[in-house]
């Protein structure tokens, strides 16, 4: 059963509500009457033991706010006693937020090299769909706890089609054709949703937002993903029939990733200045500056690696892609964390331990995929 709990300055007992919601209208005739806190989570019956959901906005509260505490479900009455305290990380301390978080990154850097090193061609379509439908999901997931409107089935549907279709017809003929299969998907994609919403049964006060959110699933995440994993094909195969084009997707993560461990590790350590509070208060300019470091780092550093791997990247342009990779993912890193702000959520999923969701992983992915693709193309004359 949910209870929805509104301190307000307003000495209104406890009402009950039909639908099982109660709405108690507190006050109390001190100073603290001022302070207001909204709050709404779900009081769970056995054998479910944890909150679900505890959507905060808090400016002060402590239980002697209330006028009549008898009135109120002993639950209740304990959380709010509770909030006083400082929360504590889900996850525990940040000694600990930090080694889930390292050991993760060892764990993925470790997959992604092993396939790397072994040019396992299935293996990059093990790593890559998965990874991208399960972000897909991970954000309709996002939509579900905020009560958004959305076709989940269709929006998967649509991007299982979009991701399999792209590497399949990359694969067997060129990304030249993939990228007008991607564009027909899309325009199909539009076309689809909108059926289905025209033939949904029950109506909607406006159903046009469930067209929005879907659409705004399918192409943020499987269209964006594309890019990255046409990569795979953009260059020729080598004599042997290997792929060659596998060196530029390894060059896309770690510069990408750079940034973002750069501006993590940075701006948990110096980080002072905020940077975007309203979007994400955690992300400082000191972080900025770490993840601009970091990134060019990584790619003058893979350059010297594998210099003829990556020959069609000159050192003038690693310098230029380091520090604009670096741009480009903490604005992919914003538009999550704007996602999130609207959804209500912290982390996209705990899919991964330490890092959170699997959108988490990409997020910056997504922005940077494209700007290297384009730049191949170029590169190559096409």
């Amino acid at each position: 059963m949910v209870w929805r709990v509104c301190l307000e300055a307003s000495s209104h007992p406890v009402e009950s509500i039909p639908n099982g919601r109660a709405e108690p209208h507190l006050r109390n005739g001190s100073r603290e009457s001022q302070m207001t806190a909204k709050t709404t989570l779900p009081l769970l019956n056995p054998p479910r033991t944890h909150f679900l959901e505890a959507k905060l906005v808090i400016r002060a509260i402590h239980p002697h706010l209330f006028s009549d505490q008898s009135a109120l479900p002993p639950s209740v009455l304990a959380f709010t006693k509770r909030l006083v305290k400082p929360p504590i990380h889900p996850m525990g301390p940040a000694s600990k937020v930090f080694l889930s978080r390292f050991s993760s990154t060892l764990i993925l850097w470790g997959l992604c090299w092993a396939t790397m090193n072994w040019v396992y061609e299935p293996g990059f379509w093990i790593l890559l769909v998965p990874l991208i439908l399960r972000s897909l999901w991970e954000f309709y997931g996002m939509l579900h706890s905020a009560e958004l409107p959305h076709f989940r089935k269709t929006g998967m549907l649509l991007g299982a089609l979009i991701c399999l279709g792209s590497l399949a017809i990359s694969r067997q003929w060129g990304c030249d054709l993939s990228v007008q299969f991607e564009s027909a998907s899309l325009a199909l994609s539009v076309l689809w949703i909108f059926v289905r919403q025209i033939f949904r049964k029950s109506a909607q006060p406006l159903p046009i937002t469930t067209i929005a959110y879907t659409l705004l699933g399918v192409a943020y995440i499987p269209f964006l993903a594309t890019f990255t994993t046409k990569l795979l094909y953009l260059t020729p195969r080598a004599a042997d029939g290997s792929l060659t084009g596998h060196y530029y997707v390894l060059f896309l993560a770690v510069v990408t990733k750079f940034s973002d461990c750069g501006a993590y590790v940075t701006g948990s350590l110096i980080g002072k200045h905020p940077m975007i509070p309203h979007v994400s208060p955690k992300k400082t300019w000191e972080g900025f500056a770490g993840a601009l470091l970091f990134s060019l780092l990584g790619s003058l550093a893979l350059l010297r690696i594998f210099p003829t791997q990556l020959s069609l990247i000159t050192p003038v342009a690693a310098i230029i892609l380091g520090l604009g990779f670096s741009i480009i993912a903490v604005l992919g890193d914003l538009a999550e964390s704007v996602i999130k702000r609207s959804t209500g959520t912290k982390d996209s999923g705990h899919f991964i331990p330490g890092i959170g969701g699997a959108m988490d992983l990409i997020d910056s992915l997504l922005f940077t995929g494209p700007v290297l693709y384009f730049y191949l193309r170029i590169a190559l004359g096409a």
